[in-house]
């Protein structure tokens, strides 16, 4: 797409979605950028210059029935998974078709008396399917910590899972989203991930 904006950065989430015949909105898709990512290295915006910008969708198995709307819908935030840009902005998409536009996939009509295709791989029978006799896990955490130089949101989350075999795993997911106020495009994703295996655990009451 074809877009410029008033301030030195801006977002732009684009969300597909699917209007049915009673106006019921279905999302189907989602992508973003960040307009400090549109050069190399990371840099501020040029207020009122006009961007050419790719942004790929997340993938999807999605089909627009018959008589249903196609929708997009572009914004500079997607609260509560990301936060609009620090700076008040306005931001214009330019509506000329061969320069913004969106690319979607079409299917071909397949006939009633086609032959399906061949499979290579075998499904798993229900008996090779472990089941799972105990899994639980700790309440997730959410923590913000601010400073005069940064903002930190810090997320946890622990799980555990006993399996019919006497393994028991304990796994932590964590990340801290970190946001620097001197510099908006300053930003940091560090992520933690640690799982821990104990072999000879028979039962939950010996946990």
């Amino acid at each position: 797409m074809k877009a410029s904006t008033t301030a030195h950065l801006a977002h732009w989430f684009v969300r597909l979605e699917d209007v049915d015949a009673s106006d019921q909105v279905s999302p189907v898709a989602v992508g973003a950028i960040n307009g400090a990512q549109l050069q190399t290295p990371p840099a501020y915006l040029e207020p009122n210059f006009r961007y050419t910008i790719t942004i790929r969708l997340h993938f999807t198995t999605w089909t627009f029935l018959p008589g249903h709307r196609i929708r997009v819908a572009i914004s500079n935030a997607m609260f509560a998974s990301a936060w609009p840009t620090p700076f008040p902005m306005n931001t214009s998409i330019y509506l000329n078709p061969s320069v913004s536009f969106i690319d979607l996939p079409v299917v071909p009509s397949i006939s009633p008396s086609s032959i399906p295709p061949a499979f290579t791989q075998q499904q798993v029978a229900s008996s090779d399917m472990l089941p799972q006799l105990f899994s639980a896990s700790k309440p997730k955490v959410y923590k913000k910590h601010e400073t005069d130089i940064a903002t930190t949101i810090t997320f946890e989350q622990v799980t555990y899972e006993l399996l019919p075999n006497g393994c028991f795993i304990s796994a932590l997911l964590a990340w801290d989203f970190i946001c620097s106020h001197l510099d908006p495009a300053d930003v940091r994703w560090v992520t933690r991930a640690r799982q821990i295996y104990v072999f000879d655990m028979h039962g939950y009451e010996s946990i």
